[in-house]
């Protein structure tokens, strides 16, 4: 009985610590605009990753000729 209840401590423990796994995440974003060099900004963003990514990559878009990429590294 004591055993099963310590394994499933640690099997309840394991799961709990895995599940929230927030870290931080830079996204770089790179801007060009016509006749103008490259600009590179990042971000940090702490966040699970798939999270990030979502985040991250919402930044990227097309403006009058203005384009935002950005990328999760």
């Amino acid at each position: 009985m004591k055993k099963t209840l310590i394994v499933f401590g640690f099997v309840a423990f394991a799961a709990i610590a895995m599940s929230s796994c927030k870290k931080d995440y830079t996204c770089e974003c790179t801007t060009t605009m016509p006749g103008l060099a490259p600009q590179t900004t990042t971000t940090v963003i702490n966040a699970k990753k798939s999270d990030a990514k979502t985040t991250c990559e919402n930044g990227s878009q097309t403006v009058m000729g203005i384009v935002t990429v950005c990328k999760l590294k």
